[in-house]
């Protein structure tokens, strides 16, 4: 078993992820809150989580690893208001305070592609 992993790999369902992150800009300021999401050709999404100051970083399989190389469409949401007290009754999750498109893969104008070294200094607009 130990050379059958070896000589095959033991990873062969896992994508190649390298590090992400960037910052989400709308109407030239930082975007304060929300998640951005990556979604290769193929394979798993990437994750992250938008910080007050705009910045994100993503997570594939495990904290920060990244995204999978290659295009990526990049799905952003961020909202305000809502009830995320489920005791209240049914959560919802507010007003998008970007245009909602940006919050489906079918629908946003984003992508990305990935570099093989990664990126650590990325820009993403929203407009």
């Amino acid at each position: 078993m130990v050379l059958c992993c070896a000589l095959t790999g033991c990873n062969q369902g896992k994508q190649h992820v390298v590090p992400f992150r960037g910052k989400v800009m709308y109407k030239n300021q930082s975007l304060t809150n929300g998640s951005v999401m990556f979604q290769p050709e193929n394979g798993i999404h990437a994750r992250g989580n938008i910080q007050a100051d705009g910045t994100f970083e993503l997570t594939t399989y495990r904290e920060g690893d990244g995204a999978t190389v290659g295009k990526n469409k990049v799905r952003i949401v961020s909202t305000v208001g809502g009830n995320t007290d489920a005791s209240q009754g049914e959560t919802s999750t507010g007003s998008s305070t970007i245009p909602e498109s940006y919050n489906d893969f079918s629908t946003t104008p984003l992508e990305v592609e990935v570099p093989p070294e990664g990126k650590t200094d990325a820009v993403l607009v929203v407009e």
